[in-house]
C-alpha cells in the first residue's frame, strides 16, 4: 500500500529520477523496503512514463536502471524497443546485442527471469526470428504449455513461413490441450 501511494506521488510530483532516488533512500531507511522493492518501484516508474507517452523520461529511467544494473535484461530489452520505435536503429542494434548477451549470461540460472516473453517481443520487433525461436526453445524446455507452443507456431507460420515447423509446434500444443485456440485459417491451411 505504501509503495503504491509512493509510486503515484512519484509519477505526479517528482521532476527528476535523482529526486526519486533520494526519496527512495529515505523511504528504504524509514520503512525497511528491500533493494528489490526499490528496483520494482523504479521499473514501475518507467512503465508509468511509457503509459503517459513521456518517452524521454522513460528512457532516462531505463538508462539509470542500466547504470545501476548493467545486466538488467528487462530494462535493456525495453530500451531496445524504445530506440527502435524512435527509428534510432544504431542505438537499438547496440543495445539489442547487449540484451542478448545478458540473456544468455543469465539463462538457466536459478532465480532468473522470467524474461523470455519480454526479449521474445523485442526479437519480433527487430525481425530477429531466429533468435525468437532460440528464446522459445528455451522457454518450452522450462515451461511446455500449449500456449507457448501456439505463440511459437504462429511466429513460425506468419513471420518465417516455416509451415513444417509451425505444424509440429501446433500439434504439440494440441497434444497438451485439445481445446487450445489456433486461428481457423492456420488450422485449415495446415490440416490440423
Amino acid at each position: 500500500m505504501v509503495c503504491n501511494v509512493f509510486l503515484l506521488h512519484a509519477q505526479t510530483k517528482l521532476d527528476s529520477l535523482d529526486s526519486l532516488i533520494k526519496l527512495n533512500e529515505t523511504l528504504v531507511i524509514d520503512t525497511a523496503i528491500k533493494l528489490d522493492s526499490l528496483q520494482n518501484l523504479v521499473e514501475d516508474l518507467q512503465e508509468s512514463y511509457a503509459r503517459m507517452g513521456d518517452i524521454k523520461q522513460q528512457m532516462t529511467v531505463l538508462e539509470k536502471i542500466l547504470v545501476i544494473d548493467p545486466l538488467n535484461v528487462k530494462a535493456s530489452s525495453i530500451l531496445v524497443r524504445t530506440f527502435y520505435v524512435q527509428k534510432r536503429y544504431k542505438e537499438a542494434t547496440i543495445e539489442y546485442k547487449r540484451t542478448k548477451k545478458n540473456f544468455e549470461y543469465f539463462k538457466g540460472r536459478s532465480g532468473f527471469g522470467p524474461y523470455h516473453a519480454n526479449l521474445a517481443e523485442t526479437a519480433l520487433l527487430v525481425g530477429d526470428y531466429k533468435y525468437f525461436g532460440h528464446i522459445y526453445d528455451d522457454l518450452i524446455a522450462q515451461d511446455s504449455t500449449a500456449e507457448n507452443y501456439v505463440v511459437y507456431g504462429i511466429v513460425e507460420y506468419q513471420r518465417t513461413g516455416n509451415k513444417t515447423k509451425a505444424k509440429e509446434l501446433f500439434n504439440k500444443a494440441i497434444e497438451i490441450d485439445q481445446t487450445i485456440d489456433i486461428p481457423k485459417e492456420i488450422r485449415s491451411d495446415l490440416g490440423l
